[in-house]
């Protein structure tokens, strides 16, 4: 039976290449083009601190509620002019079976373009098992064609690192592709491709709307898998709370909250 879950299990790993914040939750996971502070955990091209020189994030998911699978992060991130960087630690799993993650991440401002890499070790736990362990690199960018046009990309685990340990597999690898139209300020369209190595590529569309200065909306779909999204963000002060959800039409409802705090106005 251990087995089967673990073999069963590697989809699940591999079905979100990157970690997400409730934010790009909300609109489909289309977070590849863009820059924020949970760029430490998503496209590390897209790492930004705009109004705060130190910041921290953190994150809660609870994904297809009735199978108890969770994940969690938290971060802290510095800005030092044009680069930013951050340290990240990531949990997703149950008591059966468990991935953690440490990652080192920084970005640097270059003209129209933001480069980013990220160092990654992962630890997995596989209960009546020895620890299997990894270490990774990830590199993305974010490229402002115009005021209108951003293009995203990442690459995830650039050298196809395995785990070692008493069952091996590999951890997992591909790229992701995005797109922002942004026809008016408060106004962004996404449309984004993935491509895990070891399964079908998915094509996602999101939208996002800036409401005021304190709330944003978001919302999209998958066009290759059955899944729905949609969010709530709010900004106050230092403080940013994004409220998420995801609806498999197989698997059942996600549910998703993020939050980032300021420290050092700049």
């Amino acid at each position: 039976m251990v087995w089967v879950f673990w073999l069963g299990s590697v989809p699940i790993f591999g079905q979100q290449m990157n970690s997400n914040s409730a934010r790009a939750l909300a609109i489909g996971n289309t977070a590849s083009v863009i820059e924020d502070e949970w760029g430490t955990i998503q496209n590390p091209g897209g790492i930004l601190f705009s109004e705060y020189t130190h910041n921290l994030v953190m994150s809660y998911h609870n994904r297809y509620v009735q199978y108890g699978i969770h994940d969690g992060h938290i971060g802290y991130g510095v800005s030092f002019g044009k680069v930013n960087a951050a340290a990240t630690v990531s949990y997703f799993g149950d008591n059966l079976l468990n991935q953690s993650k440490i990652g080192l991440a920084a970005a640097h401002k270059i003209r129209f373009a933001r480069l980013g890499v990220r160092l990654n070790y992962h630890q997995v736990a596989l209960r009546g098992y020895q620890a299997n362990k990894a270490f990774s690199i990830d590199i993305g960018g974010v490229f402002t064609l115009s005021p209108e046009l951003v293009l995203g990309m990442s690459f995830v685990n650039i050298g196809q690192s395995k785990y070692l340990g008493e069952i091996e597999n590999s951890v997992p690898s591909g790229m992701t592709l995005g797109l922002a139209y942004l026809p008016i300020k408060e106004l962004r369209i996404h449309l984004q491709l993935d491509k895990d190595l070891r399964l079908s590529e998915d094509v996602r569309a999101g939208m996002e709307y800036q409401l005021n200065e304190v709330f944003r909306i978001g919302t999209g779909l998958s066009f290759l898998k059955p899944v729905a999204y949609g969010g709530l963000g709010i900004h106050f002060n230092n403080i940013t709370l994004d409220l998420a959800g995801q609806y498999h039409f197989d698997l059942g409802f996600s549910g998703m909250f993020s939050t980032r705090i300021g420290f050092a106005h700049k």
